[in-house]
């Protein structure tokens, strides 16, 4: 039989050889082999995932360029959210902003605030708008006054065109002008008031009148004339129809129209012993005729301009009507 001392050395020998056998499980060769291989592994492993890493990095930064290209056309980040912002997050947000809102009392959002406050801000307006009314009232009351007639006449005798007529009214200084038709008026139309009227004519001359409206259509006379008449040198040569000779003392007369200015035009050149003679005249157009001592008188029409020069050729007279003329001329004798 075993003694109990035996079987207690066989017991810790047993006990030593099995915690041999647990340590060698741990750190063993074996295991050392194995964790050899699995760190070989992991190096396969990173060295593999090395390369799908660069891979991914690359696709990262192309992505990346991508969206910050995208973001260059985008304004910068201010706070505020963007209509083209679809980011998870916001999407929640507009969620939740949507399901608070759907559980609010009203059923508004803050845009429906803002609509209100626009509204409140449209009553603002509106107010504006009825001021505006008002006065719009108050010009077409002023619009629909009566109305008159003011006729201006430029000249009273005579009737002077292209002059400018300015009309004032007293009450607000508002002035208007018009210009003269071919008779020398103008019209103007206008409510009842104060008035004045005034114009300048081509020769530099003004007036102007006072004028009161006051129910009924209103004329007045300004004391204007029409340009003064240039004035042109007229010569006149006279001959003998027959032998060309000069004929002395031939005197051309003629009647114009009457200026307001310079009154009745008159136009009188006499020729000397060269047949000739020169005097000054209104422009214009003059009836008149030429006479001279011996000669039959002539009935002509004279238009006097710039550079006027008129010749004419006399007749003349009969023996019967000369012998006649010396009789008659020398019977007082």
């Amino acid at each position: 039989m075993i003694d109990r001392r035996t079987l207690m050395i066989g017991l810790v020998v047993v006990t030593v050889v099995l915690t041999g056998c647990v340590g060698w499980g741990t750190d063993g060769p074996a295991d050392a082999n194995t964790t050899g291989d699995d760190s070989g592994n992991l190096e396969e492993q990173q060295e593999s995932n090395g390369s799908d890493g660069s891979a991914t990095d690359e696709r990262n930064d192309s992505e990346t360029e991508t969206t910050d290209a995208d973001g260059d056309d985008s304004p910068e980040e201010d706070g505020t959210s963007s209509p083209d912002d679809t980011t998870p997050d916001e999407s929640e947000d507009s969620t939740d902003s949507t399901s608070e809102n759907d559980g609010s009392e009203d059923g508004r959002d803050d845009t429906g605030t803002e609509s209100d406050y626009s509204s409140e801000t449209g009553t603002d307006d509106d107010a504006s708008n009825d001021s505006s009314n008002e006065e719009s009232t108050d010009r077409n009351s002023d619009e629909e006054q009566e109305t008159h007639t003011l006729t201006v006449y430029a000249g009273e005798a005579y009737a002077v065109e292209g002059v400018d007529i300015t009309l004032e009214r007293h009450s607000d200084g508002a002035t208007t002008t018009r210009t003269t038709d071919e008779n020398g008026r103008v019209d103007f139309t206008v409510i009842d008031g104060e008035y004045t009227v005034s114009g300048t004519d081509p020769n530099g001359d003004s007036d102007s009148a006072e004028v009161t409206v006051d129910g009924e259509n209103v004329a007045r006379h300004l004391l204007l004339a029409p340009e003064n008449p240039e004035v042109y040198d007229v010569s006149l040569t006279v001959t003998d129809a027959r032998t060309g000779e000069p004929i002395e003392g031939a005197i051309l007369e003629g009647e114009g129209d009457r200026h307001p200015n310079t009154g009745d035009q008159l136009l009188q050149v006499r020729t000397g012993a060269d047949g000739t003679g020169t005097e000054e005249a209104y422009e214009g157009t003059y009836d008149g005729d030429l006479r001279a001592d011996g000669y039959e008188s002539q009935t002509v029409e004279v238009t006097v301009e710039e550079g006027t020069e008129l010749t004419y050729e006399m007749e003349p007279e009969s023996e019967s009507g000369s012998g006649n003329a010396t009789a008659s001329l020398a019977a007082p004798a």
